[in-house]
């Protein structure tokens, strides 16, 4: 979700009702915002041009732009001594309070009367950094203060730090280049996550290229080649590089500071091996629309979602993985919009952690019948309420998460929206953390 969205940020609470035996629920740790920061002054460091016990009086403010004319939010903006300039900076402040839906691109430094550089640049995990300018460009015009005087500086426009090209290959199944496949270009952090940075689509011999890829991180390339250049259906499955089903298990290349240009190892996109799928409903019907979804399986209790089908008239479907892995699947019924019913995993279990799991490999694998829908399951039921204590309705997703015992968090379920403000869903009993995600300003609770 884009920081330059001005809505306005929402503190959701939540009020947990369990109707179930022998549960536990935990709050849900809440995302806190990036604090607005200045130095205090009674600490402040030795800095010439600044008397130590200069008292932070005066402001110098102002509001940065992009390229593009838009409101900038997570610029780091920094005054430094103009006779100090390699000291540490006398105030820094973010551009944006998350809540202050007047802030978007703002900037407030808290600083003593004296003479200022000011700088700006982007925070070091920003995932398309920025060019840090000096106000004035160059080397910096100087800023003089007042002692309790604010200023108001012209705004600032910032474009984006130049990358380089990275290009690749994909094949098919034949081994032949691969028209029309759409290639995601995603920054891999530590632990299997990533975000999204750009697409492109392969040409007539297979190529693709990103123009302006950030130098200093990792990153990874999913083909997507489930439509073929003619926008017909082909059923492959999603390929990560490395061959991979999933994120987590997916090959990445980083990007040195040194680089100029960069070729991505090809990508073998293949048909997968079809797994035959039954669905059998809570009271022994073949459900029409079910849906079915294959996790890759990570380890112990760590599954990573790969996509899902539905089922077709009898309950049945096909669908493809890639061979080499582990996986397991679930199965929750048509019904399952109002809560009713819950993915139910391989081995008629509620419990992600317990599901039973097979290998995939070119041999095949033995047809599965899955059971799907649980109404006999303990009910979580939570009331999302913002800071006046008004049920929230739009905009909000319930999430329940699983915390294991070396810290991870892994996701069990979303909950189904009812009326008034009130998720639901079953889960296996135990203990959980529940998030109350705000999709107009992306803030989890």
């Amino acid at each position: 979700m884009s920081s330059l969205l001005r809505a306005l940020s929402r503190a959701l609470s939540l009020t947990l009702v369990v109707t179930m035996f022998a549960m536990g629920v935990g709050a849900a740790a809440s995302a806190a915002p990036r604090a607005r920061t200045h130095h205090d002054p009674n600490v402040r460091p030795a800095t010439r041009g600044i008397a130590p016990d200069a008292e932070a009086t005066s402001v110098i403010q102002g509001v940065v732009y992009g390229e593009r004319g838009h409101a900038l939010d997570n610029v780091q903006v920094e005054a430094f001594s103009s006779e100090d300039p390699g000291a540490e900076p006398v105030a820094s402040d973010l551009t944006y309070e998350v809540g202050d839906v007047s802030s978007h691109g703002a900037y407030t430094l808290h600083v003593p009367a004296g003479t200022f550089l000011v700088r700006f640049s982007s925070l070091d995990d920003a995932d398309r950094p920025l060019q840090t300018v000096f106000y004035g460009g160059g080397a910096g015009d100087t800023v003089t203060v007042a002692d309790g005087d604010t200023v108001t500086l012209d705004d600032v426009t910032m474009y984006a730090e130049a990358g380089i090209p990275v290009t690749g290959l994909v094949t098919g199944p034949d081994g032949a280049a691969l028209p029309g496949a759409s290639v995601s270009l995603i920054r891999s952090y530590s632990g299997g996550y990533g975000s999204w940075i750009d697409s492109a689509t392969t040409d007539e011999a297979g190529h693709y290229a990103f123009a302006n890829v950030v130098r200093g991180h990792n990153y990874t390339v999913q083909v997507n080649a489930s439509y073929d250049a003619d926008g017909d259906w082909t059923g492959l499955p999603l390929t990560f590089l490395g061959d991979a089903p999933t994120l987590s298990a997916a090959t990445t290349f980083p990007i040195a500071h040194t680089d100029e240009a960069l070729t991505v190892p090809t990508v073998h996109v293949v048909t997968g091996v079809p797994i035959d799928v039954t669905v059998v409903g809570p009271h022994g019907e073949s459900p029409y629309g079910a849906a079915v979804s294959l996790y890759f399986v990570n380890g112990p209790g760590d599954l990573e979602y790969v996509n899902s089908a539905y089922t077709s008239d009898g309950g049945h479907l096909v669908v493809n993985a890639l061979p080499g892995y582990d996986y397991t699947v679930s199965a929750t019924p048509y019904a399952d919009w109002n809560g009713d019913y819950d993915a139910l995993f391989l081995g008629d279990t509620l419990d992600p952690d317990a599901a039973r799991t097979f290998h995939v490999d070119s041999t095949g694998v033995e047809p599965l019948t899955i059971r799907a829908g649980a109404d006999d399951s303990p009910r979580l039921r939570v009331h999302v309420v913002d800071a006046a204590g008004v049920p929230v309705t739009n905009d909000t997703g319930v999430q329940v998460m699983r915390r294991h015992e070396d810290g991870s968090v892994t996701y069990v379920r979303s909950l189904a929206s009812l009326d008034s403000g009130v998720w639901s869903g079953r889960v296996a009993s135990g203990d959980y953390l529940v998030g109350a995600y705000d999709w107009s300003t992306g803030v989890l609770t």
